[in-house]
């Protein structure tokens, strides 16, 4: 008998031995497992982004005027803070797959 579909009418005390169990998974490091690579290169690639972006905002502040540096902050605090974010969601997620005695 499938969970969810329709029961036939029964006495009280048979209805109540014949629950419908779901399948959990047991932990979180179970339900993160599948994602650990797709994680493991996203968080790669925002940090090696946000490193991008400072190595190019140091460099190119020399270039800028003081008039575009106004602009280019505009700009680049936003990129800064969604690649930071992602690096740390990525962090967590990846935090509850580490095992520490093997």
């Amino acid at each position: 008998m499938a969970c969810g579909g329709p029961v036939p009418p029964t006495p009280r005390a048979a209805q109540s031995s014949k629950r419908c169990t779901l399948n959990m998974e047991p932990n979180l490091t179970s339900v993160v497992r599948d994602w650990h690579d797709f994680c493991g290169l996203v968080g790669t690639a925002s940090a090696t982004l946000v490193g991008l972006i400072f190595v190019a905002a140091s460099v190119g502040a020399s270039v800028f005027s003081a008039s575009q540096q106004e602009p280019m902050k505009a700009y680049l605090t936003p990129t800064v803070v969604h690649f930071s974010s992602l690096l740390c969601i990525c962090i967590l997620i990846l935090i509850p797959t580490q095992t520490w005695f093997r």
